[in-house]
């Protein structure tokens, strides 16, 4: 997924607005040793109590899981894989 299709005009893109919103990017391998539970963890306790934070990951094998956890988590809309 390239990243200009989350970025502002100015990127080329368009759900993402650089000026209005903080971007966190995770690029790693969907994997239990990257431990991206904790990443959303963290994110949901610090940076998603603003609302311009978005956190955009890239992966693999443990996607659905990730997704099922974002989601209980309140992020599914700010948090796409």
């Amino acid at each position: 997924m390239p990243l200009h299709k989350h970025l502002g005009k100015s990127a080329g893109g368009g759900r993402f607005s650089a000026r209005k919103t903080f971007l966190f990017v995770c690029v790693a391998r969907f994997a239990p040793q990257k431990n991206h539970a904790l990443l959303l963890k963290a994110f949901a306790q610090g940076p998603a109590s603003d609302p311009k934070a978005h956190l955009v990951c890239w992966g693999g094998i443990l996607q659905e899981g990730l997704e099922e956890q974002a989601k209980n988590l309140g992020l599914a809309n700010r948090v796409p894989f």
